[in-house]
């Protein structure tokens, strides 16, 4: 026996075996067009995944130039403040030296007086 065998191996006419490779066709061209949409959107989505990762790098880059403006900042401020702290220390010492030197004239005036 010799003939045309179909998909499911059967033998069959011509004109059957070619309606089999037309329903084999049409259900290839159908899967194509769904992989076709299916990589598509992956398409989309991987686009609109990478724009996200460029702003989300343009917003970490940010935040760092922010960081390191914060950390200069807070450096100064302490700098300033060692300043300030030093300053009032000269001051209270020569606060205390004024003070000394004016319980001492003061008693020197009432001791003069007496």
């Amino acid at each position: 026996e010799s003939g045309i065998r179909g998909a499911d191996g059967r033998l069959v006419t011509a004109q059957q075996a070619l309606a089999e490779q037309e329903v084999r066709y049409r259900a290839s061209e159908k899967e194509k067009t769904l992989l076709g949409e299916k990589l598509n959107s992956a398409t989309k989505q991987l686009s609109a995944l990478d724009a996200e990762r460029q702003g989300l790098q343009e917003c970490s880059h940010k935040l760092s130039l922010n960081l390191k403006a914060a950390e200069r900042e807070k450096k100064e401020l302490k700098d300033r403040l060692e300043e300030v702290s030093a300053q009032l220390v000269v001051r209270d010492r020569e606060k205390t030296a004024t003070t000394e030197d004016l319980q001492k004239s003061q008693r020197a005036l009432i001791e003069g007086e007496a």
